[in-house]
Parts: C-alpha cells; sequence; structure tokens
C-alpha cells in the first residue's frame, strides 16, 4: 500500500492470487477494505449479477468464491495491508466482519 502501490505478498493458492489481481485492475472488496480502513464483507448470490464490482464477481464466478471477507491492518490510522479470506458459500462470512480478529501480531506471545 505504500506509495499507493497494491501487491499480493502471498496467497494460498493460483486462484486466490487471481482474485486479488481482477482486484488490483478493477476494484473490489480488498481495495475497498483498503481504502476505507474498514472491513468489507462480500455476500454474492449470483455473482454474475454484480454491478458494483463486475469484474471481481465474474472472476468470483470462474473460480467458485461467493463471498469475501477483506480485513485492513491498521498502523495507528494508516493502512498498512489488507487480508483477504475467501468462502464458496454466499454466507460464510455472514456478521463476522463486525468483530474481525486482531491481525496485527500484537500481544501474541512466542514458545
Amino acid at each position: 500500500m505504500e506509495h499507493g502501490i497494491t501487491i499480493t505478498y502471498v496467497s494460498s493458492s493460483p486462484d486466490v492470487a487471481f482474485l486479488d489481481g481482477v482486484q488490483y485492475l478493477d476494484g473490489g472488496p480488498c481495495v475497498a477494505a483498503a481504502t476505507a480502513g474498514e472491513p468489507i464483507e462480500y455476500p454474492s448470490h449470483d455473482p454474475l449479477d454484480e454491478a458494483q464490482w463486475q469484474l471481481f464477481g465474474q472472476a468470483g464466478a470462474a473460480t467458485g468464491v461467493t463471498s469475501t471477507l477483506s480485513l485492513p491492518t491498521m498502523d495507528g490510522a494508516a493502512v498498512t495491508a489488507s487480508i483477504n479470506l475467501y468462502g464458496a458459500r454466499p454466507d460464510t462470512f455472514d456478521g463476522r466482519s463486525e468483530e474481525p480478529p486482531d491481525c496485527s501480531g500484537r500481544g501474541r506471545r512466542g514458545p
């Protein structure tokens, strides 16, 4: 996110990397979460009928992804990254964005 550049550092599969890349081209929940600094929950009951992020909806349909939860990671008021979780059911993340997990690693203790 530094200098307006968005990249994927790690992905769990080629399909996930593809979905991330599509968002960098034409927008999507990950980019929206990073821009707003707020979690974005995206359920799509019909991804081919997606109006807001049409290209992302089509890519999701092609890869079997119908929901996402995008969580920005913060350093104070600055967004430093965004973590994306992808699901195969539209309701995978229903209500999960209201109390997102702390993904910062702060407060964790070593072995």
